[in-house]
């Protein structure tokens, strides 16, 4: 967790709790799913890091600017800082398909990782906000899952049988 110390003393990820909780506690534990799923180092702390170029934060964090990214990649490395920036412009994306697609074609590693970070993201606020803080219901998660669906395609098969594992949950 040195990581995520380092990035939140220079920069604003952390400012405000939602459900409960600060942005950093949501960080953690999709890097702790990641690594449960046996995903490799640079997924992981990607993961830990997913959202820090985030300035439109539902945690009210003004996030990290584009403009550093070289700062992120010295202190994680270039291809862990590049999955954190595809998973900022992949996630507010209206469909992953063509983004994963695309990705696919120019590297099928990138791919795998940022489906990876997508879903376990998605299934760690589900854990969160459906299983611990009984906010929302199963039902109501499965849209979000619905959209994740074609990421589904390019995961790890750790992570697809998770995935598939909260989809059966939601039905």
């Amino acid at each position: 967790m040195k990581l995520i110390k380092q990035v939140s003393d220079k920069y604003e990820i952390d400012r405000d709790e939602v459900y409960g909780r600060h942005h950093t506690a949501h960080l953690i534990h999709t890097g702790h799913l990641l690594k449960k799923a046996g995903c490799d180092s640079e997924v992981i702390n990607a993961g830990i890091l997913h959202s820090i170029y985030d300035a439109d934060s539902m945690y009210g964090n003004e996030g990290v600017p584009i403009s550093e990214r070289s700062t992120i990649a010295l202190m994680t490395n270039p291809q862990t800082e590049k999955l954190i920036y595809k998973y900022s412009i992949a996630h507010v994306a209206d469909n992953y398909e063509n983004i994963l697609v695309s990705e696919h074609a120019e590297d099928p590693y990138s791919a795998r990782a940022l489906a990876d970070i997508l879903i376990c993201d998605m299934i760690e606020q589900i854990i969160w906000c459906v299983e611990k803080k009984n906010l929302f219901t199963y039902a109501e998660a499965l849209e979000h899952l619905n959209k994740l669906q074609p990421a589904a395609t390019y995961a790890s098969d750790s992570v697809r049988k998770i995935f598939d594992l909260y989809v059966s949950k939601c039905i």
